[in-house]
């Protein structure tokens, strides 16, 4: 028998336990995902590009379901946060869709999306969770469809007030009984459904609680010919002022256009998308001997077509077949051909076809702007299909471009990317290092430390959050107190928002979510730069304020030579200071009261910090003072100093308001 104290000793909470086992799985899944990232940079042909997109396929799938538990856990403590950004939602669904269509293919489903692009093409909500949702849908509809098809939809609701999201699919259905226990946890009809297609049982119900959330509901209904239909909803808020831009026709408006495809699903999505391009020609047929037909007849007629999309598979000759007879036919070979592929059915062997036959490929379910791409290449002086050779060369000659290009963006950036997992850190050292960096590297937060005093002109530190020995929120906190004042990144799967202020309050600065990708360590990279701190007079300046250039309040000039004249990030730079100095200097006035130095040493230290970063010496100056009264532990002079850099901060602002307003 336990003792009562060893069986208090090993009650660990459900929720604890979880997250430290999504950590452990997650670690070798990101290392999956880094990897292909750096692998796809590699050269590659086409086939091999099909098999990293297969085992990126396998790894977001496995990604998926460790983060359903997470959530879970997440919604049971009431963590989960939504929030309100501007995004394409139009491109969100055809890219969600993109990521099972490869294997639905293999399993020879039909996968097609019917989008209303009438929609605005930006609208505010949050795009994270409206994937999270979509992408479990349709993993459950191609988890549970053997044959037939799977279709997703996105349009308006009848009011105008929600956008509406629907994936069909003709798989094995709901028995009627079991339908109103679709939505709770653990749910998966019975135990054989379980050993048959996997999966946690949590999927549905977290998407209850995100479309809830979210202010929307979701709902089941059967498919009327057999299979499942699931819809949800959520507010259609449009950006402001945006509106649907007029099209520029890739292709002339009196184009004819035959789509040859035995399924009537997909014709029907192909012809919508040709039709938002502003093309109204369109003829259908559903065999190779319907095909030529109608091909001849418009020849006869002195109307030919002018492309033609020919399915590959189609009934009893395929797409080959006809591509052949209706290039040796001297009335119709002048159309242009492009044939129609299930995603990852294209080996090198089918290409080298498409030379004699085809103007080019598409792949299905066909996208939009891969539509609009191919029609305009049409539409070009020389359109004719590139071979495999010249388009290989065209490819290196672009890549190699990119190269040198990435190769300058850090150039003289002096970077530390500290991760106990050696080839996390890796893919991290190899982005970094591509974009022109000098890096270096820790495996610990005690290793951190006696990099950055050994190196104290290192600019960003990229700080994993768990690590051993000393981990990354200790190691921030105590670097943050010893004067460092380069900018520190959390790296990090969690994307809780109360986690984030925690490590703000550490003295980070930003997030990197794990796992790592090339343009997410980019986007950071491009976001900080410009404002970052170089190690020479601005550098000094936070040691010895007799390094200032000026006692000015605050210097526009240099302001504006810190931020490269982007004057969208100077206001952006100037509203973040002024919330968090108002919040700090509350905050600051608390701490006193409790007389809690620690707190007040961090504070002070802040002020000074962002003070100097947006060129206002004054404020500076002061905050210095307020941090030497703080670290004497002299509350009479705290009490002025705070008073005095308030009194400040409140012309400070006056002072910018101006700029803010005019820049």
């Amino acid at each position: 028998m336990i003792a009562p104290q060893e069986e208090t000793a090993v009650s660990i909470p459900t929720e604890l336990i979880m997250a430290n086992a999504v950590h452990e799985i997650r670690t070798p899944v990101q290392t999956i995902i880094g990897t292909l990232d750096l692998l796809s940079e590699t050269h590659l042909d086409s086939e091999q590009t099909e098999y990293v997109r297969q085992i990126r396929f396998g790894s977001d799938v496995l990604l998926t379901l460790v983060n359903n538990i997470l959530d879970y856990s997440k919604l049971k403590s009431n963590k989960v946060s939504i929030e309100s950004v501007s995004f394409n939602v139009k491109t969100l669904v055809e890219k969600t869709v993109r990521l099972i269509s490869l294997e639905a293919f293999r399993k020879n489903l039909e996968v097609e999306t019917d989008i209303d692009y009438s929609l605005p093409d930006l609208v505010k909500g949050d795009p994270t969770r409206i994937q999270q949702v979509l992408i479990n849908l349709l993993k459950n509809s191609l988890k549970f469809t053997e044959r037939g098809y799977i279709h997703t939809e996105l349009s308006a609701s009848e009011d105008g007030k929600f956008l509406l999201f629907k994936v069909t699919d003709s798989g094995i259905g709901i028995e009627k009984e079991k339908r109103r226990h679709l939505f709770q946890t653990y749910f998966q009809g019975d135990a054989s459904i379980s050993r048959k297609y996997g999966g946690s049982g949590l999927g549905l119900a977290i998407c209850r609680t995100l479309v809830t959330a979210m202010n929307g509901t979701i709902s089941f209904e059967p498919n009327k010919y057999g299979g499942s239909c699931f819809s949800f909803t959520v507010p259609l808020v449009p950006e402001a002022e945006t509106s649907v831009p007029s099209c520029t026709l890739p292709v002339p408006s009196s184009a004819k256009i035959l789509i040859a495809d035995a399924s009537v699903m997909a014709s029907k999505s192909l012809g919508n998308k040709l039709k938002s391009l502003g093309l109204e020609h369109i003829s259908f047929s559903s065999d190779p001997e319907e095909t030529l037909m109608k091909m001849k007849y418009a020849a006869r007629m002195k109307t030919p077509y002018n492309i033609a999309f020919i399915d590959m598979h189609l009934p009893v000759i395929d797409g080959w077949h006809l591509a052949s007879e209706i290039k040796n036919d001297p009335q119709i070979s002048g159309t242009k051909l492009y044939l129609l592929v299930p995603e990852g059915q294209m080996g090198s062997q089918a290409k080298m076809k498409t030379l004699n036959w085809f103007s080019g490929y598409l792949y299905k379910p066909v996208y939009r702007d891969k539509l609009d791409e191919m029609l305009l290449q049409t539409n070009e002086i020389q359109p004719e299909y590139k071979n495999e050779e010249t388009k290989n060369r065209e490819d290196a000659r672009i890549r190699k471009e990119e190269q040198q290009k990435e190769r300058t963006f850090a150039a003289g950036m002096k970077i530390l990317a500290a991760d106990d997992h050696s080839v996390n850190r890796k893919i991290l050292v190899d982005f970094l290092k591509r974009f022109g960096a000098t890096v270096y590297e820790a495996e610990n937060g005690e290793h951190v430390l006696k990099i950055i005093r050994n190196n104290p002109d290192i600019q960003i530190v990229f700080m994993d959050i768990q690590m051993p020995v000393l981990s990354g929120i200790e190691a921030a906190s105590y670097l943050r107190k010893n004067i460092y004042n380069g900018i520190i990144i959390a790296c990090t799967a969690n994307n809780s928002k109360d986690d984030f202020i925690k490590y703000q309050k550490a003295g980070m600065n930003d997030i990197l979510h794990k796992p790592f990708k090339k343009e997410s360590v980019k986007t950071i990279l491009d976001k900080w730069k410009t404002v970052l701190m170089f190690p020479t007079d601005t550098q000094a300046a936070f040691l010895d304020s007799n390094h200032l250039v000026n006692d000015k309040l605050w210097d526009a000039e240099d302001f504006e030579d810190t931020i490269g004249r982007d004057w969208d990030l100077g206001r952006q730079i100037l509203l973040d200071f002024i919330d968090q100095t108002t919040a700090l200097i509350k905050d600051a006035k608390k701490y006193i009261e409790t007389e809690n130095f620690e707190q007040l040493d961090l504070i002070a230290h802040t002020l000074k910090g962002s003070s100097a970063a947006i060129s206002a010496n004054k404020l500076f100056k002061i905050g210095e003072n307020l941090n030497k009264s703080v670290k004497a532990q002299n509350l009479d002079e705290i009490k002025i100093d705070l008073d005095y850099f308030e009194k400040l901060f409140e012309i400070f602002i006056l002072s910018t308001g101006k700029w803010r307003h005019l820049k």
